[in-house]
Formats: structure tokens, sequence, C-alpha cells
């Protein structure tokens, strides 16, 4: 039977951990082996991992707390033992066929498949909040470049010769690990996916994804991949139209509306519905910002006719790839 590794990183979540070694354990796939990569706990996750000290199972290992998630990711990968790796956040959660499921993926699509996830779901306080849907399969690139689109992360299970032919994840990355490691995979391999809904996220204040309106993980992928995105002008328009809406998000939610309003038009601009756009500016915008969709809608019909764009924020990627669209 095969050996399927899982990676479990862990940083103060003595009330979490516990519950994703579990769901680990509890797969219907038998061999199972579990590595979890502590990052210097001090909340009492030592304590919970000390009751698995007789399970031979598992597999506890402490990592550099400065290391960061990706640092974490590759501890355990390097000590893993198993043909296939799957990553597994401490605050999610397996269905108990998940690794079953896509080991059976895997056999029908042989070598040239390298990573099977599938769909998922998020649930606040026991209500589902949103719903993961598998979206790709086969060749995913050069699209990934644009959007990961591969979440949940967790529902991830990557052949083990992945990791050796195109390297670990980029410790570089503080967020947008994931992405950068599926781009290189997508390089070489296939992705697969199983359609059902086969992993639970706990979405809770400790949760340490970015913000929506974060654009760390996009900043990085923009700087590592510049050269490769521009190949592409349909990818790169598609990148710089969703880092505007990210954007115009975060400066909403600071009250920074003038701001907030021209970014999204600015997505608009790029994008084939400029009234959704402009829809969903206006919604996250609120009543104050109805004037100003309409006053900056005017400029950008403007903009258009005249082949050129609005004024947005300096760092965005447009404005330093001298704002081409």
């Amino acid at each position: 039977m095969t050996l399927v590794s899982v990676v479990i990183p862990t940083y103060e979540r003595a009330t979490l951990v516990g519950g994703a070694i579990e769901t680990a354990l509890a797969q219907t796939h038998d061999e199972i082996e579990v590595i979890v990569v502590d990052g210097g706990s001090t909340d009492g996750t030592l304590d919970v991992l000390d009751r698995y000290t007789d399970d031979e199972r598992v597999t506890v290992l402490h990592d550099d707390p400065n290391g960061g998630i990706a640092g974490a990711r590759n501890r355990g990968v390097a000590a893993a033992s198993g043909a296939f790796v799957c990553p597994l956040d401490d605050d999610d959660r397996w269905y108990p066929t998940k690794v079953e499921r896509q080991l059976a993926v895997f056999g029908q699509r042989g070598p040239r498949c390298g990573v099977v996830y599938s769909g998922g779901v998020a649930r606040r306080n026991g209500r589902v909040v949103r719903t993961y849907s598998p979206r790709r399969s086969g060749r995913i690139y050069p699209e990934i470049l644009a959007d990961f689109g591969l979440n949940p992360y967790s529902s991830h299970m990557i052949r083990r010769a992945c990791f050796e032919r195109v390297g670990g994840y980029d410790t570089a990355f503080p967020h947008g690990e994931d992405w950068d490691f599926c781009i290189r995979v997508a390089r070489a391999y296939e992705f697969a996916a199983v359609s059902d809904l086969l992993v639970e996220r706990r979405l809770h204040d400790g949760n340490r994804s970015q913000s929506f309106g974060d654009t760390t993980d996009m900043d990085l992928v923009r700087r590592k991949y510049e050269e490769e995105i521009a190949r592409y002008p349909d990818i790169e328009r598609q990148f710089v139209t969703r880092w505007y809406r990210r954007r115009s998000r975060v400066h909403a939610e600071r009250g920074e509306y003038a701001k907030g309003v021209s970014l999204s038009l600015r997505a608009a601009v790029r994008a084939p519905s400029m009234n959704a756009a402009l829809l969903v500016a206006s919604a996250c915008l609120g009543r104050r910002g109805l004037g100003l969709v309409r006053r900056l809608r005017a400029r950008a019909d403007r903009a258009l006719a005249a082949g050129d764009t609005i004024t947005g924020d300096a760092d965005s990627p447009a404005k330093r790839r001298g704002d081409a669209t």
C-alpha cells in the first residue's frame, strides 16, 4: 500500500492542532504518516503534541520560529517518507475518504499528473460561508500566473517527485508560497481535481491567511515572474485587473473612498464588464461613494475613448511597467 505523508505546520495552536492530526489519522487509507512542524509554540501546543509520543505514525519536529510557513513546510517535506505529500493547515479538517479518493485519481492519470486537489467548504461558527469548487485541471500553465485558483491548499496531494524536480517552498514568501510552488509545478506537470467537497476550513480571528485587500502574494509573484507574465498579454491584463480590485477594497476599508473608486475603475478599464465592476465599487464604498462613481465613470469613458488609463496607486504593477494595458 502507498505511504502518504501529511505535513502540518503549527504555531500557538493548542486548541486546533490536535483536530488536524486526528483528521489525518482517521483517513480510510491506512498508510499515513503525520509530520507536525512546530515553530516554537509557548501556549500549550507542545502539551497537545506530547499526547502522540507513543504513536509511531506521528513525528513532531521543532523548527526555527522565524522560518515562516514556507520554511516549516520545507522541513516537513524533507522528513517525509511517502510517495505523496499532503499539506494540512492546523485549523483545517479532512473528510475521511480524501486521501483514498485522490490516490485513485493519481492511479488513473499516471506520472504526468503532479497534483490532485478537491473541493471544500469554509465554516465560521459552524455555518458554511464559502464553497470551493475546482475549476481547473490538466495543463494550467500559464493561466496560474494570473490567479492561484486552487484553494483550499489543504486539499492538495502532491507527488513527491514534484519537490525533487522543482524544489520546495520559497521562504521569501510570507504569503502565497503555495501559489509560487504550484506555478513551478504547473510548468512540468498536469493538475487533476476531485469535484466533491473533501476539506473543511475553519475560519476564526486567528486565521493566518492574508486579508482580502492585501496584495503581498501578488506583489511577490509579480516580482519573481514578471518576465513570464509579460509574455502573455491576456494573463498580464488579468493579473493587473485583480491587483487593482484587491487594492480598491483595502482603500475602501480605510475610508479612502476616492482611491478605492479610482482603482475599481482602473480595473474596469481592463475588465470585459465595466458596469459589473462599477456595481462592485458602489457596493463596497456605500452611499458616500456613489457621487465619486458617477464622476469617475465619465472619466473612465473618456480614458477608454482616448486609449488612456486612470491615474491610480504609484505602486501598481501597471505603473511599474509603464502603465501598459
